[in-house]
């Protein structure tokens, strides 16, 4: 059977952070692709580009802050 692969974004300002969740989640899951986003604009327009099914995001990032991410994904659909 062939799966559609998980598509996930996430987004923190902490590189050891984002790479830690991206070794976890790589570990853990079959199929996964994910997406790194270094701020909240980034996380952003990932999110409108690659149409994630989970999106991770760090309260406290530059640019705009995952509330504000979390209020325009939200927004939009």
């Amino acid at each position: 059977m062939n799966k559609e692969p998980l598509i996930i974004v996430i987004a923190d300002d902490h590189p050891l952070l984002l790479e830690g969740i991206v070794t976890v989640l790589e570990k853990e899951l079959e199929n996964v692709f994910i997406h790194k986003a270094s701020n909240g604009a980034e996380a952003l327009q990932l999110v409108t580009e690659v149409k994630p099914k989970i999106t991770i995001l760090d309260i406290e990032m530059p640019l705009l802050n995952g509330v504000e991410v979390a209020q325009k994904i939200i927004s939009s659909n």
